[in-house]
């Protein structure tokens, strides 16, 4: 998820216009051909269509670079536009610079909740909400980020989230090199230079932790690490109360930053440290006293044990070939299986720390001494009933692993097949690569042709879905045959009606490609492109290349393999199959 934001004073049209040209250098000069959509939605009887242009309203006052997607991963998305001029940008409703005394990276304090609300900043957004994409144009995007922070330091500021530095050391190092000029890493990836631009305009250390946390939801762990180690324990502590203050005891999300501070600070009394603030900040608050009164540590307790925090690592090693909450702690993120586990109770949740039975019981009466009869209890009490647990879950594990030792096998020879055919693909993209692009692009084609390996010989993928076509054409012959006799203007208008239906696009001649097309059987496998479903991304991919490359619809025409008489052939064919 991307963002742009800009200081609104500090930008002159002039400026802009500079950067506006820059730009237009990135997206025409990016390792893969970007394209931008002329979209016709709801009722209009227009289709969709694709353009390599990437000018959209070129001369009118709302003129911009456009574009949604490329020619290479065969993946698109939204479209993304970046408009020519300044003006277009301070006109904005609701985008006011918040204080102009503050650097862009600002933000008046806030208490992270884990809503799904987006981090903002001190500045006017160049996009109209987050940028949201896994599509592989995100990286041009990034590309103009980058060069905007350098060209305009202190004034341009840009948001990346989900983004792995491996990506962003790419993209700059493709642009130093389109450039030829030096290109500083984006202060989003340079905590420690983003620290320092903050430190001085924040009056509480506390709101400084806190601004990093909104900048970068979900990490609980890493940003709790980086703020007891750079700004400090005291205002890490005073921070995360809140934040833990701000749920609902017993919830997920407080599992969520109570698991956390205790793998953050690998300190189990910290943590009860941690929950006794946040109760304090309840009690504070008149109108949460009733929440601090559900501060149970008997709970706690309960939910440490569950989480095996008497299980010593060894034993809980023994765990992690299962589903846990380590992607979780480590970085902040749960992906839909991990959801789905834990909602159906299936996810082992494993405390980061290992306590004894003694460090445990001391821990709890440290803070709580008033009830220590009932966590010296609770902790006999687990320890008779699940002494034996690891080794009887070892034992039927080995159980079963024995049980379903030639399903184990199968599916082990299934993933081995995968790796090396994995292998052999990268192995051919390297080749191909080496051979056609420079190397500092080489970076941007391995992922793309790695998500659409067709598009290194298109004609096979073309090839296998002819095939599929005449096939699928002639065991319905008939309807076919009878289709293939309709007035030009029914079959077109059928063809505009599926491209619309199905969500498709064609490139900027297709319109009058059709329209002078003279070929009958030319204009009906078109159309049984397009009413065949088809599940498969490289038959998928073949579909759209030859929607819109005039040369691949060749293959239907009189003489070639694909054409009527085949058809009729292959419909022959099967008629005299022996049943």
């Amino acid at each position: 998820m991307i963002q742009i934001f800009l200081k609104k004073d500090k930008i002159s049209e002039l400026k802009w216009s500079e950067c506006y040209d820059r730009i237009f250098k990135i997206v025409t000069e990016f390792p893969l051909p970007l394209e931008r959509i002329e979209s016709y939605n709801g009722f209009s009887k227009k289709i969709n269509i694709a353009h390599s242009n990437l000018i959209e309203n070129e001369g009118e006052p709302n003129e911009c670079i456009a574009f949604w997607g490329d020619t290479v991963s065969f993946s698109r998305s939204e479209q993304v536009r970046f408009f020519k001029h300044w003006t277009h940008y301070l006109n904005r409703k609701n985008q006011e610079s918040f204080d102009e005394t503050k650097p862009l990276t600002w933000f008046a304090p806030e208490i992270f909740k884990n809503d799904g609300t987006l981090p903002e900043s001190n500045g006017i957004e160049l996009f109209s909400h987050y940028f949201d994409s896994g599509s592989h144009y995100r990286n041009a995007v990034l590309a103009v980020g980058i060069m905007l922070e350098n060209t305009l330091p202190g004034v341009a500021f840009m948001i990346a989230m989900e983004t792995e530095n491996e990506e962003i050391e790419a993209v700059r190092l493709w642009l130093e090199h389109v450039f030829e000029e030096q290109f500083d890493k984006p202060l989003y990836f340079n905590k420690t230079l983003l620290l320092q631009i903050l430190e001085n305009h924040y009056d509480s250390k506390a709101d400084l932790v806190g601004r990093l946390d909104v900048l970068y939801p979900k990490l609980y762990k890493n940003n709790m690490i980086y703020a007891i180690e750079n700004i400090g324990y005291e205002a890490s502590l005073n921070y995360y109360a809140q934040v833990l203050a701000h749920t609902w005891f017993g919830t997920l999300g407080f599992s969520e930053v109570f698991d956390s501070w205790i793998a953050a600070t690998s300190d189990l009394e910290k943590a009860l440290e941690l929950t006794a603030e946040s109760k304090k900040v309840l009690e504070l608050d008149p109108e949460k006293q009733k929440e601090a009164e559900k501060y149970d540590y008997l709970y706690l307790l309960k939910l440490l044990l569950r989480n095996y925090v008497l299980w010593t690592p060894e034993q809980r090693r023994f765990l992690k070939q299962f589903y846990t909450n380590e992607q979780v702690l480590e970085t902040g993120n749960e992906d839909l299986m991990g959801a789905m586990m834990t909602l159906s109770g299936l996810r082992f949740d494993i405390c980061p720390v290992y306590a004894t039975p003694e460090h445990l019981f001391e821990a709890f009466m440290y803070h709580d001494p008033k009830h220590g009869i009932k966590y010296k209890q609770e902790i006999d009490k687990w320890l008779k009933k699940r002494h034996n647990e690891y080794e009887k879950a070892v034992k039927a594990f080995n159980e079963i692993a024995s049980e379903r030792q030639e399903e184990l096998e199968h599916i082990a020879k299934r993933e081995h097949k995968k790796e090396l055919e994995t292998i052999e693909l990268e192995s051919k993209i390297e080749k191909y690569i080496q051979k056609k692009y420079p190397k500092h692009e080489h970076y941007f084609l391995r992922q793309a042709l790695l998500s659409n390996p067709s598009y290194m010989n298109p004609k096979v993928a073309v090839t296998n879905l002819n095939k599929i076509l005449i096939e699928t054409a002639a065991r319905s012959f008939d309807s076919i045959s009878s289709f293939h006799n309709y007035e030009k203007s029914y079959k077109i208008k059928r063809i505009y009606q599926t491209i619309k239906e199905k969500g498709l696009f064609v490139d900027a001649d297709f319109e009058k490609w059709i329209n002078a097309e003279q070929d009958k059987w030319v204009i009906t496998m078109l159309a049984a492109l397009l009413f065949t479903k088809l599940y498969d991304r490289e038959l998928a991919y073949a579909r759209l290349f030859i929607l819109n490359n005039e040369k691949s619809r060749n293959f239907w025409r009189p003489g070639q393999k694909f054409d009527y008489e085949d058809f009729v052939a292959c419909n022959e064919r099967q008629k005299n199959k022996p049943e």
